[in-house]
């Protein structure tokens, strides 16, 4: 499991987060969900502004995907990188409010969505995904077994969506 670095850094906006994105989570799909998402894309946006590159993320794995697509990238792969987390992030989401579902509990890693969203914009995007608890299979397919970890599920969904911030938001995310 990871460290919480931001609890030790910033209680106050940590707080903040974790609040906002509960709140983003348990709101129905409507104009209000919209406003849910940007009150804590706003809050992500301060969070990144403020904490040392070392801290902006809670999982390691998500650093070392948006290190190796940008590296590995042309002028655009930020743009592209910031695509792939946000879709990462919705997907992420989704489990989390719906893990019964089976599409969400088996992906085909060559299927359109998963191919053009995610893949082609993220260099070893699996990563994340087994972050999650997914495993990956010889057939290029992604699969979910037993129960989700709920935390493991919010904590990839919170960062794919700080990575998909920072570069939409202008956020330096400095790459070593």
């Amino acid at each position: 499991m990871s460290d919480i670095v931001g609890c030790n850094l910033l209680p106050e906006l940590w707080q903040q987060i974790l609040q906002q994105q509960w709140t983003y989570l348990e709101t129905e799909e409507s104009l209000q969900k919209i406003e849910e998402r940007r009150k804590l894309e706003e809050c992500l946006k301060d969070y990144l502004c403020i904490v040392p590159h070392s801290k902006k993320f809670l999982l390691p794995v998500t650093a070392y995907v948006l290190q190796k697509s940008i590296l590995q990238g042309d002028d655009s792969s930020a743009y592209k990188a910031s695509i792939g987390f946000e879709s990462i992030s919705q997907y992420a989401n989704n489990l989390f409010t719906r893990p019964w579902r089976k599409e969400y509990r088996v992906i085909k890693m060559y299927s359109g969505f998963y191919y053009h969203e995610i893949q082609s914009n993220l260099v070893e995007s699996e990563k994340i995904f087994e972050a999650m608890g997914y495993k990956v299979l010889p057939n290029r397919t992604l699969v979910l077994e037993g129960p989700i970890c709920p935390d493991q599920v919010t904590n990839v969904s919170r960062d794919a969506l700080m990575a998909f911030v920072g570069p939409q938001g202008k956020v330096p995310l400095k790459i070593t």
